[in-house]
């Protein structure tokens, strides 16, 4: 009689193993393209932030349009295709085009130059970028936060009663907020390397792009510890 009562408690503990990992697979699975598609949204949403905040400054690449570079051929471009290819045969042409032209060095040496840009006009406009950047990871951060409780709230008591299936939640948020991390800094150190271009540019000092640095790093790790202190407050 033991063995029998044995031999059905260990089926029903089977069968109740086989149950929760499928939920756990299931609720993995699921997850997956929406972790896709959350990827590619603040993906896109970060990209428009840098474009609108980099316009701002001068800093953005206007788009190219492939129509425009294309050079039509003229008859006047045709013509003096047509006198170049005649040079060997003419040797007072080919003299002429070898011939330094000392007239563009002249209108070169006097044209005016740019006046070098001071530490003063380059460091705030980066600043203000920075701290634009900050306001919009903390807003991404809170509604990352906001989605992880409201999903939270929806699971039925067993399912919040569940260790596997919770783990499986812990998981998919944590994919989704290193996703987000990585993003935010590659659009940091994008513009970070921007800066540093244009101070080398400018024979202005580096040293700058360190402190900068910095401050994001110690940011970073302030919302990492808000996003640790938020997550346990889920399961109160």
């Amino acid at each position: 009689m033991r063995i029998i009562k044995k031999i059905i408690m260990g089926i029903i503990f089977v069968v109740a193993l086989v149950f929760i990992s499928f939920n756990a697979y299931e609720w993995i699975t699921s997850n997956n393209d929406e972790n896709q598609q959350y990827s590619q949204e603040t993906q896109e949403e970060l990209e428009k932030f840098r474009n609108e905040v980099m316009e701002r400054i001068g800093k953005k690449e206007k788009d190219r349009n492939p129509e425009k570079d294309k050079v039509a051929e003229s008859p006047e471009k045709e013509e003096i295709s047509s006198e170049e290819n005649n040079t060997e045969n003419n040797p007072v042409v080919s003299q002429r085009i070898d011939e330094p032209d000392d007239s563009i060095e002249v209108s070169e040496k006097y044209m005016p130059q740019k006046e070098p840009k001071t530490m003063d006009e380059v460091a705030p406009s980066y600043e203000q970028v920075f701290n634009e950047l900050e306001d919009k990871a903390n807003q991404l951060l809170e509604n990352l936060i906001s989605q992880a409780k409201k999903e939270y709230d929806s699971l039925t008591m067993k399912e919040k009663e569940n260790p596997v299936v919770l783990s499986a939640m812990a998981s998919d948020y944590l994919a989704k907020s290193k996703t987000l991390e990585r993003q935010i800094d590659e659009v940091f150190y994008d513009v970070l390397g921007d800066m540093k271009e244009e101070l080398k540019t400018n024979q202005l000092d580096t040293g700058i792009l360190k402190q900068f640095e910095k401050e994001y790093v110690d940011n970073k790790r302030e919302r990492k510890k808000e996003l640790m202190e938020k997550a346990l407050e889920v399961d109160q």
